[in-house]
């Protein structure tokens, strides 16, 4: 996972996307690293019935909401500024166009090395921002996305709370964790999460242990395993109740993570989470991921 030099926040001028960029700000300022403000406008294709009004106002629109991004981008800054002990880059992009795609060519360009979205929170309608297109980008995306709920306090990520199937090379991607947010100097906590009734051993901890080989992150690890019906619920509550800065997950393609990101349960863990929720690509089949299946099954094969 390459250092963060950019994050992106797409923007529609709202308290919700507000909270998401102050978080951002105070990440920024760590790392430190550069903050693209993104807003994207409507057009006739992507607006039926606007063709008229795009036509008439397109140029007074543009530069309507020039003015919004630079009054969004300025008062973020005076608000956070007391907290920050610099003032990160804040670049302002307006497209015209799908969110989507607009978002995906950025990643693609090598432009973006994570996301930050905000979401109004618990049992609430999720925000314009987040519907069924940009949960597609999310779960297609390669970068890591970070979902910010609105009610979320600005704790600095020390405490993570990494949720885990332990069917997958997810769990040995936790020093690429512990590099992203090294600024922060976490803790993490595996949370292996399995469905009532479910016949899975325990995860063999020594063996990830001795694959990572970073003893300097050995004391900063534990882990815990909880059961039950409703797994999204129980992660959550659990997440809370252990004073989580964070929950990070990663999107495998089978076991329970899967189902998790599937139609309706990706909403849910995105309203439902008071916690920031970093999602990360797993792809098991290439990069560090085949690298760390090779390691573990040497591992084993010494064992």
């Amino acid at each position: 996972m390459p250092a963060i030099k950019s994050i992106l926040i797409p923007v529609d001028f709202s308290s919700v996307a507000a909270n998401a960029y102050n978080y951002a700000l105070h990440l920024a300022d760590k790392y430190p690293a550069r903050i693209d403000l993104l807003y994207v406008m409507p057009t006739a294709l992507s607006s039926p019935g606007m063709d008229r009004i795009l036509v008439a106002r397109g140029g007074e629109l543009k530069t309507e909401a020039m003015d919004k991004m630079v009054s969004f981008r300025r008062k973020g800054i005076d608000e956070a500024m007391n907290t920050l002990t610099g003032i990160p880059e804040v670049c302002i992009f307006i497209e015209s166009g799908d969110l989507d795609p607009i978002m995906k060519k950025r990643i693609e360009a090598g432009k973006t090395d994570l996301i930050v979205m905000g979401t109004t929170g618990r049992e609430k309608p999720l925000s314009g921002l987040i519907g069924t297109n940009t949960t597609h980008l999310i779960d297609e995306t390669t970068v890591p996305v970070l979902i910010v709920p609105n009610e979320a306090s600005n704790r600095p990520p020390k405490r993570l709370c990494y949720a885990t199937d332990l069917e997958h090379l997810d769990p040995f991607r936790i020093t690429e964790v512990f590099d992203l947010f090294a600024p922060f100097e976490p803790s993490a906590d595996f949370v292996h999460v399995v469905s009532t009734g479910s016949n899975k051993t325990e995860y063999n901890l020594s063996l990830l242990r001795r694959v990572l080989d970073r003893p300097e992150i050995h004391d900063r690890l534990t882990f815990s395993r909880i059961t039950g019906k409703n797994m999204v619920e129980k992660l959550l509550r659990y997440a809370e109740e252990s004073a989580a800065d964070m929950v990070v997950m990663n999107r495998p393609h089978r076991g329970w993570l899967e189902r998790l990101w599937k139609h309706s349960h990706t909403q849910e863990a995105m309203v439902k989470t008071e916690l920031p929720l970093l999602i990360l690509h797993l792809d098991e089949t290439s990069g560090s991921s085949g690298i760390l299946r090779s390691q573990v099954e040497q591992t084993n094969a010494k064992s």
